[in-house]
């Protein structure tokens, strides 16, 4: 069957759906919003049930849920959710006729037992979601990085098939993929540039987050354009029952985040800045650079099934250094680079069984660099601009039944200028458009099992390609604690950045597109694992993955920008992912192991890239103590990353006959670019808090110390040649940190 007839059956199929599974008139239907009753923040994955019956639901992202099907009746429907008291209502519910039936939850230290099916068991039995985990703002709180800031990304890390190349990056690194394949999206913005300082800190303020959802594999058709994972954030929407702030500060950063109250809504800033350029300057140890990062939120309820959003983020990395010698000034290099966007998001319930949002959104991430130096100028730059318009909808066909459809348009422009001395060297502009329609069904074909499928068909200019991208996902309840899930798909990538693939560490990323010389990017996923329910706050999941790739760039040695810069090449990246994790309770964290191998050819070698990491254990563990105190204990443990080395020497000797006579030096043999590895990785970081109540203030304060017992990782080799032979000298990546700070919330 070709592609076109293997599509054409897909849609027939959901259209045939949707007649089977007509909707039936002589039942109510019962729908409504759920939120924390004291900032008004809507809470996903709630569990309804009507008492007596076998009817249910969940709230979505969003907070909506929806129950058809209701015959005619007084009920008792109850509504929970881990970390606040459940609620029941008396209805009534009246043929032909949905009832609007809202919940505000009270927060709650203790976990009622009353419900026997949690809404984490509801999803657990019928989402058919693989390789997916969903951080909460709770949980980014309990992993730090340099200076005691809790950080999204290095959270991210301690999850199986999630790798960072050191401890100067906090990039990721997914099942064998490279950063530039990741999908980064915040609240719909896509964040093209997600870390700062080379990446030591991820550009997003956790205290902003409302929740982070990272899929490292089989995500579902509603995403595409990225070869490897989505990382989908969603920042929170404010406070809507009054104004609150908290400002927190450390030996890295001061931070303030304020929320409150609008009319039918609710508004949320947020605001970080270093400050070591500040504090160290006129000092020895001056240091000038610094980044801020900002994120906003406006959020509208204009109607009982109308919300409107508006987001918006702003983030800069600033280097100004003044070149001197001997106390005389010569020149000054002055770099900037960082992330701005800006969302806005229509959220309509049309009919109770019919909902979906229109986004539009813009995101410009761009790169400046100036360089003065007697007298003589250069400057560089960089843009990539992104203007998205997506919708998405959701449509109830029957109670085991729905359809998802949407569409997303992209024109993206890269702007990349080279100048020196008012001359231009390079001067390039392209344009890419995307156009992409998608189609997910998800049904329940008994109540053992699942299956989803979809199909995400796209078109890309330059180059006029298309690709269908179609995607499969099955879950099988094999025991009433245990299940199957199975995931295939196709993943096209249109653009990716520029680099050798050989890199240590980059300040920013250069985009470009794929253009008319170079086929788009594809990856094929196969997925199969197995996900064990021990108890409500315990569960075990395990999962082996194969994915190829084909068409991958690569810049060439000496490569230029220009229609012949690149060497094509393909791969495959393989493994087994591990995860415990206990959620609740006074201990709680989590174990995870990957086993994985990754593979790329290119010019007919075959090898391991430099993020190619066979073994990789995290342990991750908070205890809550008495007198308001916690402590946390991170600890990390993989094997090292290739790199090519040197494999020996030899003497070179030449003749000069003009001066009769002759010199020698030593020529160096570099090994291929996976011959050797680094030695084995190891850190542990400890933290301890201390939460106080005092008049009108509340926080916490926090010590915490980075690589508790001061382990020397390697992060590089270099040779120092003037001895003989030449010496091997380790450059190590940082020592044991303290560091102390404060939240204070008012």
């Amino acid at each position: 069957m070709s592609k076109i007839q293997w599509a054409i059956s897909i849609t027939i199929f959901f259209l045939s759906s949707a007649v089977i599974f007509a909707e039936n008139k002589d039942f109510g239907q019962i729908n409504g919003l759920i939120k924390d009753v004291s900032n008004g923040e809507k809470l996903s994955y709630a569990n309804i049930v009507i008492k007596g019956t076998k009817f249910g639901g969940i709230s979505n992202k969003n907070g909506y849920y929806f129950i058809e099907n209701v015959p005619a009746g007084k009920y008792i429907i109850t509504a929970s959710y881990m970390g606040y008291k459940e609620s029941s209502k008396e209805i009534i519910v009246e043929p032909n006729k949905t009832l609007r039936c809202n919940f505000e939850f009270e927060p709650s230290p203790i976990q009622l037992k009353s419900v026997s099916v949690s809404a984490k068991r509801l999803k657990f039995e019928r989402d058919v979601g693989v390789s997916t985990f969903t951080l909460r703002k709770r949980d980014l709180e309990k992993v730090s990085v340099v200076g005691g800031e809790a950080d999204l990304f290095r959270s991210l890390q301690l999850l199986p098939g999630i790798i960072a190349s050191s401890d100067f990056s906090s990039q990721l690194y997914v099942r064998g993929g490279s950063p530039d394949q990741n999908l980064i999206l915040l609240d719909g913005i896509t964040v093209y540039n997600p870390s700062h300082l080379g990446g030591l800190f991820s550009t997003f303020n956790t205290d902003a987050i409302s929740d982070a959802e990272i899929m490292t594999g089989g995500f579902p058709a509603k995403y595409g354009g990225r070869m490897s994972s989505v990382l989908n954030i969603t920042s929170k929407d404010g406070n809507s029952k009054k104004f609150s702030t908290s400002s927190s500060i450390s030996i890295i950063s001061v931070k303030t985040l304020l929320e409150g109250p609008l009319s039918k809504g609710s508004w949320m800033a947020s605001i970080r800045r270093t400050y070591f350029d500040q504090l160290l300057k006129n000092t020895k140890f001056s240091f000038p650079y610094y980044f801020y990062d900002g994120m906003g939120k406006v959020n509208f309820d204009l109607s009982a099934n109308t919300n409107v959003t508006v987001a918006g983020l702003l983030g800069e990395d600033v280097f100004n250094y003044t070149i001197e010698e001997d106390g005389e000034e010569l020149g000054q290099l002055d770099m900037r680079w960082g992330n701005r966007g800006l969302s806005a998001k229509w959220l309509q319930y049309l009919t109770p069984k019919l909902y979906g949002e229109v986004l539009c959104a813009w995101s410009n991430f761009r790169t400046n660099m100036n360089l003065e130096v007697f007298k003589s100028t250069s400057s560089f730059r960089d843009e990539v601009i992104d203007y998205t318009v997506k919708g998405d909808f959701t449509y109830a066909l029957a109670p085991n039944h729905t359809l998802d459809f949407g569409f997303d348009a992209k024109s993206i422009t890269f702007d990349f200028e080279v100048e020196m001395d008012t001359m231009k060297l390079m001067d390039e502009v392209d344009t890419a458009i995307v156009r992409t329609f998608y189609l997910q069904d998800k049904w329940e074909i008994t109540p053992l099992l699942f299956l989803q499928i979809g199909i995400r068909p796209t078109h890309f200019t330059p180059g006029s390609r298309f690709r269908w991208d179609p995607r499969l996902g099955l879950k099988y309840r094999l025991a009433p604690n245990t299940v199957i899930n199975a995931s295939f798909g196709f993943y096209s990538q249109f653009l990716a950045t520029v680099g050798s693939g050989e890199e240590l560490l980059n300040l920013f990323d250069i985009w470009l597109p794929s253009g008319e010389n170079y086929d788009p990017g594809l990856s094929k996923h196969y997925i199969l694992g197995v996900e064990q329910w021990i108890s409500n706050s315990l569960n075990f999941t395990v999962e082996g993955y194969y994915k190829t790739f084909e068409h991958l760039l690569e810049l060439k040695e000496k490569g230029t920008f220009d229609d012949d810069a690149f060497d094509t090449g393909s791969g495959y990246a393989t493994g087994l992912d591990f995860m415990f994790k206990k959620t609740a309770g006074k201990f709680s964290g989590g174990i995870s192991y990957s086993l994985s191998l990754t593979k790329r050819t290119f010019n007919d070698t075959t090898f391991c890239p430099r993020y190619d990491q066979r073994h990789n254990l995290n342990l991750g563990f908070e205890v809550n103590l008495p007198w308001g105190l916690s402590t946390n204990l991170k600890w990390q443990l993989g094997t090292g990353f290739p790199y090519p080395g040197v494999r020996g020497r030899y003497p070179r000797t030449e003749y000069d006959f003009s001066g009769d006579s002759t010199t020698t030096d030593w020529r160096y043999i570099t090994a291929p670019r996976d011959y050797y590895r680094y030695p084995i990785y190891h850190r542990a970081d400890w933290g301890l808090k201390k939460a106080f109540n005092w008049k009108f203030l509340k926080g916490e304060g926090f010590v915490g110390i980075m690589n508790l017992y001061n382990q020397e990782n390697v992060f590089l080799y270099i040779w120092n040649t003037e001895k003989e032979p030449p010496e091997r000298i380790a450059v190590t990546m940082f020592p044991l940190f303290p560091s102390i700070g404060f939240n204070i919330k008012f």
